[in-house]
C-alpha cells in the first residue's frame, strides 16, 4: 500500500477489521519489507505520471510456499485469506486480466480523490500498529 495515501490507509484498516484470523500484516510500498518486491511493483506513478496502484501481497512470506499477488488479484486474495463471506471474492480472480486490471487501475488512479478532504489519517490503535512491518 502507498503509505502516504489515505485511501490505502483506510483500505488497510478495513482489511484489519475483517481479518479475525490475523493473517494479514501491512507494509507501505516505501518500507523495507516492500524492498524485496520487483521495482515495477513499488512504483507509485505510471508512465504518464498519474497515480498508479500497486497493492502487493506476499502470502506465506519467506517460506517455501511463498506466493506473490499484485493489483486486483492481491485484493481478491486478501479477501479470500480473511475468510468468512469475504472468501467469495476469490471468484473474481477468474475474471479476464484485462477487465480486472482496467477496473483496478481506474480506482488506483483516482484513489486520492476517494480519500476525501482530510489531510491526515488518525493514528492506528496499538493492536493495528503491531500488524505493520517495516
Amino acid at each position: 500500500m502507498d503509505g502516504e495515501c489515505l485511501f490505502c490507509q483506510r483500505t488497510a484498516k478495513i482489511l484489519y477489521r475483517i481479518d479475525r484470523k490475523k493473517r494479514l500484516y501491512f507494509s507501505a510500498l516505501q518500507g523495507q519489507a516492500a524492498a524485496t518486491l520487483p521495482d515495477e511493483w513499488r512504483e507509485l506513478e505510471d508512465k504518464q505520471g498519474r497515480a498508479a496502484g500497486n497493492l502487493a501481497l506476499i502470502e506465506d512470506y519467506k517460506s517455501s510456499d511463498e506466493q506473490r499477488w499484485r493489483g486486483a488479484d492481491a485484493v481478491f486474495r486478501s479477501l479470500c485469506l480473511v475468510g468468512g463471506i469475504w472468501k467469495a471474492a476469490w471468484i473474481l480472480h477468474h475474471l479476464p486480466y484485462s477487465v480486472k486490471n482496467y477496473l483496478y487501475q481506474l480506482i488506483a488512479r483516482n484513489r486520492h480523490r476517494f480519500s476525501g478532504s482530510k489531510k491526515a489519517c488518525e493514528l492506528p490503535s496499538e493492536d493495528f500498529a503491531e500488524r505493520f512491518v517495516p
